[in-house]
């Protein structure tokens, strides 16, 4: 794949994250590897677009919080139930 191609199918993916509302890259992720594993996936895994997407979609959500696009996650209570997810991700049971 050339570099034109991976610039189209990242602006795409970018596209598609402003369209839907997208601001984490797990999110990003999971779409690219079950519904565009053709195409979008193999750029998605190179290491440069990977980075850019990640701080790009950093960004994008922390613009969304500002605007109050959308409301930011609740913080983490006293007595609140943690559960580990996997690689070190921690969610509320």
């Amino acid at each position: 794949m050339t570099d034109r191609e991976k610039t189209l199918i990242a602006n795409e993916m970018l596209d598609y994250v402003e369209k839907n509302d997208i601001f984490y890259i797990a999110d990003l992720w999971y779409y690219a590897e079950n519904e565009r594993s053709e195409d979008w996936f193999p750029v998605l895994r190179d290491k440069n677009i990977y980075r850019f997407m990640k701080c790009y979609l950093e960004s994008y959500r922390r613009t969304a919080y500002r605007d109050k696009k959308v409301v930011p996650p609740p913080k983490h209570k006293m007595g609140d139930e943690l559960i580990i997810l996997g690689r070190g991700l921690v969610g509320r049971k």
